[in-house]
């Protein structure tokens, strides 16, 4: 069964940016014996943070989107609440009771830093470029830009078959607040799903 963690709040993670978010796979996998996920039965969304808000706005959020897909899916908070989902054994029981076909977890691996330089265009970008600076004309400075790389590791757990059936971990650049960040990176992973056949077309 899979183990619930402590990470780094998506809240803090977010705060201070305001550039549009990127969302990109940067890897996935695949069971070969993997089984598309029954629509009828309930996918479990989990946002594993170490702050409750943060763990309901993103749950929310995923849910939304598995929803508009046709998944029958609901947040872990609304039958794991509190500390139950930190308890693998209670947790898995819980999610047999209620009859969970799947679980999709995702959680925050690390964020980074990344500048880039672009230079200006002007009298150093060819010898024409530099003769026309010369003669007085246009020069456009170049300039540095901070993206901040948040990285996410998403994963598929069949609950009947107690297994691991599809992983994948995101990149994505300047996320803005949680339901945008959670909502593309749910959108994402979702078409991945779906190509490999594990959520209705």
């Amino acid at each position: 069964m899979f183990r619930f963690m402590r990470v780094a709040s998506f809240t803090t993670v977010l705060l201070g940016t305001a550039a549009c978010a990127t969302t990109s796979l940067t890897s996935t996998w695949v069971a070969p014996d993997a089984k598309p996920l029954d629509p009828q039965k309930k996918v479990v969304a989990v946002m594993i943070t170490d702050r409750e808000s943060s763990r309901l706005a993103a749950e929310d959020a995923l849910v939304k989107v598995m929803q508009g897909r046709g998944l029958n899916a609901v947040a872990s908070y609304s039958i794991l609440p509190g500390q139950i989902a930190r308890d693998t054994a209670r947790a898995h029981a819980v999610l047999m009771q209620e009859g969970v076909d799947a679980v999709v977890a995702a959680r925050m691996l690390g964020k980074e830093q990344q500048t880039t330089y672009t230079p200006g265009t002007g009298y150093y970008g060819s010898t024409w470029g530099y003769w026309g600076y010369g003669w007085g004309a246009a020069y456009s400075p170049g300039y540095v830009s901070t993206d901040q790389i948040v990285t996410v590791e998403t994963l598929v757990y069949s609950v009947s078959q107690n297994k691991l059936v599809w992983a994948g971990q995101s990149k994505t650049t300047n996320p803005s607040n949680i339901d945008a960040f959670v909502g593309e990176l749910a959108s994402v992973v979702g078409g991945e799903l779906r190509k490999a056949g594990l959520v209705p077309k």
